[in-house]
C-alpha cells in the first residue's frame, strides 16, 4: 500500500512540475495521508469536474471565436469603408477648391468687365458731348461768318454799283442812307481792291468750318462704331463667363453636397469602427486574458487528466494482481 502510495503521490508531483499545475500538487499533498478510499473519491471528482470545464470552455471557445471573429469583421469592413471614403473626401475637397478658385478667378474678370463697360460708357457719353458741341460750334460760327460774307457781299455790290453811276453821271439811287465820312471828297468805291482778299478769307473760313464739322462728324461715327464693337466684345465675353460661372456655382454646390453626404457615410463608418474597437476590447478578458491561451489550457488539462486517470490506476491495482499502468 505505502508503495502505491509513493508511487501515486511521485506521479502526480511529476505531472505537476511538468505542466506547472497546482491542481496536481495539491492532489499529490492529500494522497500522502488521506485513506485510498478518499482520494480515489477526490481524483474521480476532480476527472469529472475536468471533464466539465473542458465542455464548458469548449463552448466559451466557440463563442469568444465567434465574437472576436464578428468585431475583427466589423473592425475590417469598417476600415475599408474609412479608407475609400478618405479618398472620396480627398477628391471632393480638391474638386471643391478648384472650382472655388475658378469662380473667384471669373468674379473678378466679371467685375473687371463691369467697370470696362461702365468706363467706357461713360468716356463714350462724354466724347460724344464733346464732339457735338465741337459740330453745334462750327455750324453757329460758319452761320456769323455766311452773315458776315453775304453783308460784305451786299456792300461791296452797293459800292460797285455807286462807282458805277457816278462814272456815267446818273442820279445814285434815293433811299440809300448817307455814309459817313470817309475823310476824303468823292463817292467811296468800298475798298474794291481788298474784296478778293476779305471774302476769300471768309470763304477759307467757312470751309474750315465745314471741314471740321465733317471731320468730328466722320470721327464721331467712328468712336461709336468702335464703343459698339467693344461692347458687343466685352457683353459675349461677359455672357461667357457668366455661363461658366452658373455652370461651375452649380457643380461647387453638387460638390458641396456629396461632400456632405460623405462626410456623413464617413462619421457612421468611423462610429462602426469605434464600436468594433470598442468590443474587441471588451472580449480581452474574456477570450484573451486568462494568463494562458485557450490552447495552453486544453493541453495542461490533458496533461492533468492522464496524470489523474494514472493515478486512480495505480490505486485501483490495490489487491489486485496482474493490472498495468
Amino acid at each position: 500500500e505505502e508503495e502505491q502510495r509513493e508511487r501515486v503521490v511521485s506521479l502526480l508531483r511529476d505531472g505537476a512540475a511538468r505542466v506547472q499545475s497546482a491542481l496536481l500538487r495539491a492532489v499529490a499533498e492529500e494522497a500522502k495521508e488521506d485513506p485510498f478510499a478518499k482520494v480515489k473519491v477526490m481524483i474521480q471528482e476532480l476527472i469529472e469536474r475536468l471533464l466539465k470545464e473542458a465542455a464548458s470552455e469548449a463552448s466559451h471557445k466557440g463563442w469568444c471565436d465567434q465574437e472576436v471573429a464578428s468585431a475583427e469583421q466589423q473592425r475590417t469592413y469598417a476600415a475599408e469603408a474609412i479608407k475609400e471614403l478618405n479618398g472620396q473626401l480627398a477628391t471632393l475637397e480638391g474638386r471643391q477648391d478648384k472650382l472655388t478658385l475658378f469662380l473667384q478667378d471669373v468674379n473678378r474678370e466679371l467685375l473687371e468687365i463691369n467697370d470696362t463697360l461702365s468706363n467706357s460708357s461713360s468716356l463714350r457719353d462724354q466724347e460724344k458731348a464733346r464732339n457735338n458741341q465741337t459740330i453745334t460750334d462750327a455750324k453757329e460760327g460758319k452761320k456769323a461768318v455766311e452773315q458776315a460774307y453775304t453783308m460784305l457781299q451786299k456792300y461791296y455790290a452797293k459800292a460797285a454799283s455807286d462807282t458805277a453811276l457816278a462814272q456815267t453821271g446818273a442820279d445814285p439811287a434815293p433811299a440809300a442812307p448817307a455814309a459817313p465820312d470817309a475823310g476824303f471828297d468823292g463817292a467811296y468805291q468800298g475798298a474794291q481792291g481788298a474784296q478778293t482778299g476779305v471774302m476769300g478769307m471768309l470763304e477759307l473760313i467757312m470751309a474750315d468750318f465745314d471741314e471740321a464739322v465733317a471731320a468730328t462728324e466722320k470721327a464721331e461715327k467712328q468712336a461709336a462704331q468702335d464703343f459698339i464693337e467693344l461692347e458687343t466684345t466685352l457683353g459675349a465675353s461677359r455672357a461667357e463667363k457668366q455661363v461658366a460661372q452658373e455652370q461651375r456655382q452649380k457643380a461647387l454646390v453638387e460638390a458641396d453636397t456629396e461632400h456632405d453626404a460623405a462626410w456623413t457615410k464617413f462619421d457612421a463608418e468611423q462610429k462602426k469602427l469605434d464600436g468594433a474597437l470598442t468590443q474587441y476590447l471588451a472580449l480581452k478578458p474574456a477570450c484573451f486574458d486568462s494568463g494562458m491561451s485557450a490552447e495552453e489550457r486544453r493541453l495542461q488539462r490533458e496533461e492533468e487528466m492522464d496524470a489523474l486517470k494514472q493515478a486512480l490506476c495505480i490505486l485501483d491495482q490495490h489487491g489486485a494482481s496482474g493490472v498495468q499502468c
